[in-house]
């Protein structure tokens, strides 16, 4: 799947580009804009994780979470056996792809985890990002993906950043 009006060429450039930053593990900030790039960013982080990957999500929206790029580098981390957890805010009636995946695989593996966070935490979230639920994705305490519009999947990345992404890592390990 890809954006609207997302020409291919400039998808697979922006493929590139984000594999050379996680390959080279750069400490560069950069964007993400849409479904597409979510994608692409979370693949490559799944990709690219070598100790554990936790996320915080809504739903793990399908608009996302139904593409190929990110079903596939999902189901290639979970064979793995390396700690995955999710953490949504709810359970959708209808579970995307990468959902039913991951609840498929908690049902055998020990580590791969998901649940629903607990009101508390949703309150802890909400006095840390200014009234909002902010999604985000850690992998190895450095490599991060923080939502910052989620109606439109836009959020700063950075594949070697540990400044914020072992707070990030601490805060999501906090309200698990």
């Amino acid at each position: 799947m890809r954006e609207k009006n997302l020409p291919i060429d400039e998808l697979d450039k922006y493929k590139n580009d984000i594999e050379f930053l996680a390959t080279t593990e750069e400490n560069f900030e950069y964007n993400n804009k849409g479904e597409a790039h979510a994608a692409v960013v979370l693949s490559t982080m799944l990709n690219h994780t070598k100790e554990n990957f936790l996320m915080f999500s809504g739903e793990l929206d399908k608009a996302v979470a139904n593409q190929e790029i990110f079903i596939f580098a999902l189901k290639n981390y979970l064979e793995e056996n390396k700690p995955f957890k999710l953490l949504l805010e709810e359970m959708p009636k209808k579970p995307s792809k990468a959902l039913d995946l991951v609840k498929k695989y908690a049902k055998s593996k020990s580590n791969v985890e998901y649940k629903i966070i607990t009101k508390t935490s949703k309150e802890l979230l909400k006095d840390i990002f200014d009234g909002d639920m902010i999604h985000f994705s850690i992998a190895d305490g450095k490599s991060y993906r923080l939502e910052t519009d989620r109606k439109m999947y836009k959020a700063v990345c950075n594949f070697n950043d540990a400044n914020i992404g072992v707070p990030l890592q601490e805060l999501f390990n906090d309200i698990y």
